[in-house]
């Protein structure tokens, strides 16, 4: 008698384990499915399938940094000039938000620098599967002074 309680005993345990396995997989396994064709919209990408382009393209981007930066007079007068790089999001409605200095070369520099990107034009947005997503770029901006003939 105590063997036949003990082993429907280890049935009913066992039947309890299966019936909870079973939905715990179900419900997991279609959580998966749906988390894994839903994009992200916070994050952050490196690479997307379409990657943010400027209006007209990477000549434009160039024409316009050249054309619209603003060589700091102090940074001027004291002869500073070398290479920041900064990072920045293209954001879902295109426009470039959250700059970051990542490459330094004097405080005068890299306020301008943020102050060109936070001036930038719309950008058309990167996508993933079809869907406007978040793409962080990287662009580094040379500050060159020329003898006495300085460009702004």
């Amino acid at each position: 008698m105590k063997k036949a309680l003990f082993l429907l005993f280890i049935l009913a345990i066992g039947q309890f384990i299966s019936c909870g396995t079973n939905k715990s997989t179900q419900r997991n396994d279609t959580s998966y499915v749906e988390a894994k064709d839903k994009i992200e919209t916070d994050k952050v990408y490196q690479v997307v399938e379409k990657m943010p382009e400027f209006p007209g393209g990477k000549q434009r981007l160039l024409n316009w940094v050249m054309k619209n930066i603003q060589y700091p007079a102090e940074a001027r007068r004291k002869g500073v000039q070398g290479r920041v790089v900064i990072t920045f999001v293209i954001n879902k409605n295109g426009k470039a938000v959250e700059p970051l200095i990542v490459q330094s070369v004097d405080p005068l520099l890299d306020k301008e620098a943020i102050r060109l990107v936070n001036s930038m034009p719309k950008w058309e947005p990167g996508e993933e599967k079809g869907e406007p997503v978040r793409v962080k770029f990287t662009m580094p901006i040379n500050f060159r002074l020329s003898g006495g003939n300085l460009r702004r």
